[in-house]
This record gives C-alpha cells, structure tokens and sequence, in this order.
C-alpha cells in the first residue's frame, strides 16, 4: 500500500521523511518544529509510520514557507476519529462521490471548503 499512496502523492509533491520536513520548515521558520509536533500529536496531518520512519505527503504544507495548510488541518479533524493513519492517507487520495468522484487532493486547491464538508460526511458516515 505504501508504493500506491507514493505514486499516489508524487504529482502533488511526493512524500518526504518526517525529518526531511523538520529541516525544510526549520529552515524557513525557526518556529515551525513544535507546531509540527503538535499537529502530529493531534492527527491534524497525514502522517505515515513506514519501516520505523514517519513519512508525510507534502501536499499538506505551503510550498513557500513550510506553513501548514489550515484546510488540510481541518480535513484532518474531521477525520481522525474515524480513520486511521492508512486509511486517512488514502482518503485524500481516492476518489469521493462527495467530490463528483475526485479525490480530495484534486479537489483541494480549488474547492478547499467542499473537501472538508466532504470529510464531514465521511465522519457522519462512519459514525452512523
């Protein structure tokens, strides 16, 4: 699954090694390591644990700063009760009825509110 979510990701960026992350953020914003790690600890990013290294797709960060994508975050929120780590990280790569069957990460930059309400739904679904 991890090679699928990979090929999945490179168009909008790839994944890159929790570490790769810290640097490239740390570099632009001194700051950015503890907002990081709470989002992490709060599951409000991707994030994938694949042979003892944390992967994260970098379609979740503003490509000009490191900053964290506030509607990613959102998705997130919604999400995480009802998903796991795995099952978030495809979310966002398959395609939703919500979204006139895109994926999320296609929908994202030009219709952000519609992938979060479609992350609403989700939840509404798995909690129903």
């Amino acid at each position: 699954m991890f090679m699928e979510l990979l090929a999945a990701y490179r168009p909008s960026g790839g994944l890159a090694r929790g570490s790769e992350v810290a640097i490239r953020a740390a570099s632009t914003r001194p700051d950015s390591m503890a907002g990081l790690e709470q989002c992490l600890e709060q599951r409000l990013l991707v994030s994938l644990d694949w042979h003892s290294a944390l992967w994260l797709p970098l379609f979740q960060f503003d490509r000009s700063d490191m900053s964290l994508r506030n509607e990613v975050q959102r998705a997130c929120a919604e999400l995480r009760g009802v998903m796991d780590d795995w099952e978030l990280a495809a979310w966002f790569v398959r395609p939703q009825c919500a979204l006139h069957h895109c994926s999320p990460l296609h929908v994202l930059d030009a219709e952000p509110e519609l992938v979060v309400e479609a992350a609403r739904r989700e939840h509404f679904l798995q909690t129903i």
